[in-house]
Formats: C-alpha cells, sequence, structure tokens
C-alpha cells in the first residue's frame, strides 16, 4: 500500500523526514506526534497528510528509497540470494561514501527507531517482500511468482529480521546524528548473518551475534 503521495515536494519529503528523525532522537518516536512533525517544519497537519498518510509512513519512506536502490543495483547472478545480498551491500556502501541515495545520519537516527519498533519492522519487511520479487525476477528472467524469487526474498527477510533482534542501532540513540559507522556495521552484520544462515560462515561455525560484535 502506497502511504505518501505520488509526486511530492522532495524538498518538503525531506524536511519531514528530517524533522520527525530529530524529534525522535530527542524525544522518542513513540512520543512524537505529526501536529508536532508539522509544526516543526512550519506546515500544516493537512499538508504534511499530503505529503505522507501518518508518521509511520515518513520512516518506512526512508527504507523504501534503499530498496528501491537495491532494486536498481542487482546485477545478473545465477544465485538469487547473491543477488540480493551483493546490490543490498552496494548501497550500504554507497550510503557509508556519502554518496548513496540516503543520507549517514538519516540511515542511522531512522535504524534507531526500527530497531525498538516491531511494528515498523513488520511494515518495511512488508514493503521489501512486495517490491524486490519483480525486480529480482527481471534479472533472473522468470515469474516473480518463482519459487526461487520467493525463497530468495523470504530468506533475505529473514537475515535483515534477525539483524534486527541483534539490535543493530543499540547504543546509538544520543549520537543518532553523529555516528557515521551505521552503514558499515549494517553491511557487516548482514554479511556475517547471510553467510551464516546459508551455512557459509568462513568456517569459524560462530554466529552472528559471536562474529560481529553489537555496537558500544
Amino acid at each position: 500500500m502506497d502511504h505518501h503521495a505520488p509526486n511530492p515536494d522532495p524538498q518538503l519529503r525531506q524536511a519531514i523526514a528530517s524533522a520527525t528523525l530529530d524529534l525522535a532522537s530527542r524525544r522518542g518516536y513513540p512520543m512524537v506526534s505529526v501536529a508536532e512533525i508539522a509544526a516543526a517544519v512550519g506546515v500544516s497537519k493537512r499538508t504534511f497528510h499530503g505529503v505522507f498518510a501518518h508518521k509511520d509512513a515518513v520512516i518506512v519512506s526512508i527504507f523504501e528509497t534503499i530498496v528501491s536502490a537495491v532494486c536498481d543495483e542487482m546485477k545478473p547472478h545465477p544465485n538469487p540470494q547473491e543477488v540480493l545480498f551483493m546490490a543490498t551491500t552496494k548501497v550500504l556502501g554507497d550510503i557509508a561514501d556519502g554518496c548513496g541515495v540516503v543520507s549517514v545520519p538519516h540511515l542511522t537516527a531512522a535504524t534507531v527507531v526500527v530497531t525498538k519498533s516491531p511494528h515498523l519492522q513488520r511494515q518495511i519487511s512488508a514493503m521489501r517482500r512486495q517490491r524486490m520479487p519483480a525486480a529480482l525476477a527481471a534479472h533472473l528472467g522468470v515469474e516473480a511468482a518463482d519459487p526461487c524469487v520467493q525463497g530468495a526474498v523470504r530468506l533475505w527477510s529473514a537475515v535483515v529480521a534477525a539483524c534486527y533482534q541483534t539490535d543493530i542501532g543499540a547504543g546509538a540513540e544520543v549520537r543518532s546524528r553523529l555516528d557515521t559507522t551505521t552503514p558499515h556495521r549494517m553491511s557487516q552484520r548482514l554479511e556475517h548473518t547471510y553467510r551464516f544462515v546459508i551455512g557459509d560462515a568462513g568456517g569459524s561455525g560462530e554466529s552472528p551475534e559471536e562474529v560481529v560484535p553489537r555496537p558500544a
């Protein structure tokens, strides 16, 4: 389901996202209202709802932008799981280098919010499962309903869900605007979790939590 206007002003979208994340980092996301976000941007609630259907849509849109970039980065590969892995790490690498589809501060602050919200995790997972199959199928030359495509997307969703459970954003709340390590940590944790799930953990036999230390 589309939770935002099809062609909203990109500067307004950016301002709303920045205000939402700033308020969430200072007060906690559950305590932030649409009225507060609109006031921080200097617009009415009606204008806000002309861009986003609700508060959650602001956060989901950040990850939707990343998923869209992942779909665009997909390259032909005989293993559909590797297609998703390589495209995701490329997008995260670009973000870390400052040339990605979202800024590091936005990704960091949004990750802190999502890590603490199973409700948002489910929304983002549903969006990912809706968007990725068609793009992956196109690269494989099969239908989106193909079992290989559906299985790869389900596995990748499970990998991401496992990363949420290891608290990617733990400890980043106070310094979320200054932390530039989030894309690197996400990419590293995704890789180790993915390799562990498919049984290729470099022979270490360690779980993702043992291979990748939690952020301080």
